[in-house]
């Protein structure tokens, strides 16, 4: 029986069998997610995981094609929809410390300032989901061709 490895969010997983790497692969893993397929020393993406599992040897990859994958690996990575999500909550706490602090002051002015940001918080937490599902979509689109 041939053992795979695979790593998601930097969790190594495995041993797995062929048809399971398949099945996760089919599910719609990550674009950060490697294989390490039995008999090789490198971990390798999904795409070249399947050319492997359909029985296709891997040519060494040109330059052009590493350079792609980095850039795969640069707009794929998952920290634009954690910073904003992150922004989001700290959108909410400092609204909700502005308003504290003008009612403690005596500043009833600054009440209507600190509305906004708590205003923006879901706003800002639905447009990470919204990034995070685009990029399982272009993701996937990436892999169907």
């Amino acid at each position: 029986m041939t053992e795979w490895y695979y790593t998601t969010n930097d969790e190594k997983h495995g041993p797995a069998t062929p048809a399971e790497v398949s099945a996760y692969i089919l599910k719609g893993c990550l674009p950060t997610d490697k294989f390490l397929a039995p008999g090789m020393s490198e971990w390798v993406f999904a795409s070249d995981a399947e050319a492997i599992l359909r029985g296709e040897t891997l040519s060494r990859p040109s330059r052009i094609d590493i350079r792609a994958r980095e850039e795969l690996d640069r707009v794929s990575s998952a920290a634009l929809p954690n910073v904003i999500a992150t922004l989001s909550i700290l959108s909410l706490l400092g609204g909700i410390l502005l308003i504290i602090v003008s009612v403690v002051a005596g500043y009833p002015a600054l009440i209507g300032i600190g509305v906004y940001p708590i205003i923006a918080c879901p706003f800002l937490y639905g447009f990470s989901d919204i990034v995070r599902s685009l990029r399982r979509i272009a993701f996937n689109t990436n892999l169907s061709n």
